[in-house]
């Protein structure tokens, strides 16, 4: 889906309603950092924030929210497909105040007045944030390729601040990209489904 070529962003999947502000995924996300919460009960309470009324076919509602989540790409490419490594650019809880005062100072926005910002929006500016912005420099800083700078002054200088920006991985280990992040947290969610299932039976 090509969000400059659709006349609104998706506020129902498949004719069902759908909560698309940008709070319900950051929910959702900093979730999936809950450690010591029950992966059943976290992907329960992630289903909670995109459906206001769960559908009866989890395994539905939960490739819906990961489709969802992830702003509408396909979904993630399968295990032992190439994908680039890529390092987190961001993090909710550490880097909240920052992402607030980047959007007032390049936007006007202030996301704790805005009524309404749809996820995708959101993430589109977001991660569009100029270099005039902490955060947008700070995202620069933990994504360049330091590979393909060639000045070994400034390659020097944007590895010290890489290293003393980065985040720890979101769900895996370092090594692995945000396709396989992504495709690994669906292959997981479908294997609790049973679990929510019994969940949303009891309550």
């Amino acid at each position: 889906m090509n969000i400059l070529l659709e006349e609104g962003l998706p506020e129902e999947i498949d004719g069902i309603p759908i909560s698309p502000d940008y709070r319900n995924m950051v929910r959702f996300e900093l979730l999936l950092q809950e450690k010591d919460m029950p992966e059943a009960e976290r992907l329960y309470l992630g289903l909670t924030q995109l459906w206001p009324e769960i559908p009866q076919d989890v395994d539905y509602a939960i490739r819906k929210l990961m489709w969802f989540y992830g702003c509408g790409r396909p979904e993630p490419e399968k295990k032992g497909c190439p994908a680039r490594e890529a390092p987190r650019a961001y993090d909710f809880e550490q880097d909240a105040e920052m992402i607030y005062a980047g959007f007032y100072a390049a936007y006007g926005i202030s996301l704790t007045t805005v009524d309404f910002l749809h996820w995708w929006e959101f993430m589109a500016l977001l991660m569009g944030l100029p270099d005039t912005t902490q955060m947008g420099r700070i995202m620069y800083y933990r994504t360049v390729d330091l590979s393909q700078v060639k000045d070994k002054y400034q390659r020097g200088f944007l590895a010290e601040q890489k290293k003393h920006w980065a985040l720890d991985p979101l769900l895996s280990s370092p090594r692995r990209t945000a396709q396989e992040i992504e495709q690994a947290t669906l292959e997981r969610a479908r294997r609790r489904s049973a679990e929510v299932r019994r969940m949303m039976e009891q309550r």
